[in-house]
């Protein structure tokens, strides 16, 4: 989700992927590596830009597209995140968001090492759980090798008639077919309360 944040800490030092994580996280940042150099782009961002599939291509084993999907009861259906209130001279602050008809019980904890507004952490964390909910469908298929432009961090459309959505490719592998692994992608407000 885009937003901002007004401060961030990074207490042990370790490595600069260990310092943005936290971030790339609680803000839903793809970072890809894109001819040599490393991109960063917004699920929002990337939504904007979705590629359509007209043409999937049948794998060794028969099947055209694999989807997992993980239970409900092993998704979280609530959200405290701990955080560095920024109107309340940086205190430490925790905001708790339920996702709506979860049927599980499960309680995730993120604690970001940044400064947020109060509202700002309560958006966060309700788009830290709608997404999380979203990614729990993933999709394996194979795509004709005339289908160039398609990496981690693509947004692809699938054909309506495997029951049309939006996935955020998570891997291509290359060979007599591409393919490739994907998550499931949602870009509507998320059904989450405080």
């Amino acid at each position: 989700a885009d937003g901002w944040i007004a401060g961030y800490a990074i207490a042990n030092p370790t490595t600069a992927r260990a310092a943005l994580e936290p971030i790339l996280d609680l803000f839903g940042i793809g970072a890809h590596e894109r001819e040599g150099k490393l991109s960063f782009r917004s699920l929002a961002a990337a939504l904007s830009g979705k590629r359509e599939i007209t043409e999937l291509a049948m794998q060794d084993d028969g099947v055209v597209v694999e989807r997992m999907r993980e239970p409900d009861h092993a998704l979280p259906a609530e959200l405290h995140l701990d955080f560095r209130d920024e109107m309340r001279d940086h205190q430490a602050a925790t905001t708790r968001v339920l996702h709506i008809g979860a049927k599980g019980r499960r309680t995730h904890f993120l604690s970001f090492p940044g400064v947020l507004t109060a509202p700002e952490a309560d958006i966060q964390a309700k788009e830290w759980l709608f997404r999380h909910w979203a990614a729990r469908e993933e999709a394996q298929f194979a795509l004709p090798p005339s289908e160039h432009g398609i990496e981690p961090g693509t947004i692809l459309r699938l054909p309506e008639i495997l029951g049309a959505g939006r996935y955020l490719v998570t891997e291509v592998e290359d060979g007599l077919l591409r393919r490739v692994k994907a998550r499931r992608v949602l870009g509507n407000p998320a059904p989450a309360t405080g």
